[in-house]
């Protein structure tokens, strides 16, 4: 969300009308900071500077020192590395954070951040009658 956050897209604090941009990006065509991210898409939602959505994150920086975590930390969403640390998670899209060694000796660590991957509840039907096209997609396999 606005290039910096990574939210559960079934959050219904989103209201539609406060949306200015969307786009969607698959490989290279997203800026160089997302390109790890896009195996499966990204949806880039840019909000209107006058909405009131209250989202609370916390960088990976933030994460990865929460964790009190010693030696070279890398990142992983989903399985799929990002290179920066300033990419936000929003707290109440993380569903788990697994870390791994790359050996029991070794203070090389990964830090990957698994995002909830819920299935949003089904939409009543659209009261004029006409037939809408509905794109769901999931970052997580």
């Amino acid at each position: 969300m606005n290039s910096s956050i990574v939210i559960d897209l079934t959050n219904p604090a989103i209201n539609p009308n406060d949306i200015d941009k969307l786009r969607i990006y698959k490989g290279a065509d997203a800026p160089p900071q997302w390109r790890p991210l896009t195996a499966y898409g990204i949806i880039d939602i840019t909000m209107k500077r006058k909405a009131k959505l209250k989202v609370t994150s916390r960088s990976l920086a933030q994460i990865g020192r929460s964790l009190a975590l010693l030696g070279t930390i890398s990142y992983a969403v989903n399985g799929m590395p990002v290179a920066g640390t300033d990419l936000r998670i929003a707290n109440d899209a993380i569903e788990r954070i697994d870390i791994t060694r790359a050996a029991a000796s070794s203070l090389d660590v990964l830090v990957d951040i698994r995002i909830i991957n819920r299935i949003p509840p089904p939409l009543p039907p659209d009261p004029s009658g006409k037939p809408r096209i509905l794109i769901r997609g999931t970052a997580s396999l």
